[in-house]
Formats: C-alpha cells, structure tokens, sequence
C-alpha cells in the first residue's frame, strides 16, 4: 500500500506548494498523497521508464487515501519492484531532469 504522511488527502492548491514532489501521488481530481516523511515502505518502488521491466503496477484508491501495490507478474525475493508512474510525473519532472531546460 502507498500512503501519504499523516497530514492526510492534500487539494491540488495544497500540493503544488511542495517543494519536493518526488513522493506526490494524485490519487484523483484535487486528491493527492505525500509519502516523503513517513509514507509506506512502498514510496520505494522505482519507475525504470521501460515497460518491459514493470512488475508491479498502482491502483488508485482516493476513498481510502492510499494506492495498492499490485504485481503484474511473479516477483522473486530480492528482486527490485518496478511500476510506472505516469507521464505526468515525467513532464513535471523534465525541467529538473534535463540539463538543457535550465536557463543560466
């Protein structure tokens, strides 16, 4: 399970204050989680951006303020858990990511 801090469901006004949104999940329409502090065990999982290797997969559920982990697939022990995050953490992300969208 992917749960957020224990400040709880946070509004979208609410969420694009943070600064730091690695660990920002919208679980629906002006719903969104943070599991940067003191969120599950599950903040953990990886985002390899190749499909090939996802074996696990979120199911969003905003009644209960979290998202279930599910696997996609067997997983063997000690192998690293992959699920995608979704384009829009990506295009979020570029501008941080890639060094030529940085202004000097």
């Amino acid at each position: 399970v992917y749960s957020g801090d224990h400040n709880g469901v946070l509004t979208s006004a609410q969420a694009e204050l943070i600064i730091d949104k690695s660990y920002l999940m919208r679980l629906a329409p002006n719903r969104f989680i943070n599991g940067k502090q003191s969120g599950s065990m599950a903040r953990f999982i990886n985002d390899c951006r190749d499909k090939r290797h996802y074996n696990a997969t979120f199911v969003k559920m905003p009644e209960r303020e979290c998202a279930l982990v599910v696997a996609t697939r067997d997983i063997k022990p000690d192998e690293e858990i992959f699920a995608s995050y979704g384009a829009a953490y990506w295009f979020g992300r570029r501008k941080i990511l890639h060094p030529s969208t940085l202004s000097s």
